[in-house]
């Protein structure tokens, strides 16, 4: 694992920096909505001035994902909100849009088909 100098291993370069393990041109065809619908929904739920910074991690972005077994894998780093909000770790939420995605495996493959 090289980055430009020696790696320190586990997913660090030389100055303590992630070692990138993917790239979004390696996500594979059936999983580009998936990004791109999570790409939408951050845009839509967090203003520019709360999300810092997103990165997605895992298969999907290695192009290794397997359809109806790999799930999206993403980090966000968030400015801390108004002092009425939750800070901590609040475990999951029920979201709208997870339950409105269908796994590609899960799809019609119907000629006109979504």
């Amino acid at each position: 694992m090289k980055t430009g100098g020696e790696s320190r291993g586990k997913g660090l370069d030389q100055d303590g920096c992630f070692v990138r393990e993917g790239s979004l041109v390696r996500v594979p065809a059936a999983f580009a909505p998936v990004v791109a619908g999570l790409t939408a929904r951050l845009a839509t739920r967090f203003p520019p001035d709360r999300l810092l910074s997103s990165y997605l991690y895992g298969s999907i972005p290695r192009g290794t994902a397997v359809p109806g077994v790999s799930d999206l894998d993403a980090l966000l780093v968030l400015r801390t909100g108004a002092a009425d909000e939750p800070t901590g770790p609040t475990g999951p939420r029920p979201d709208p849009w997870r339950r409105s995605w269908t796994p590609p495996s899960r799809r019609s493959t119907a000629p006109g088909s979504c």
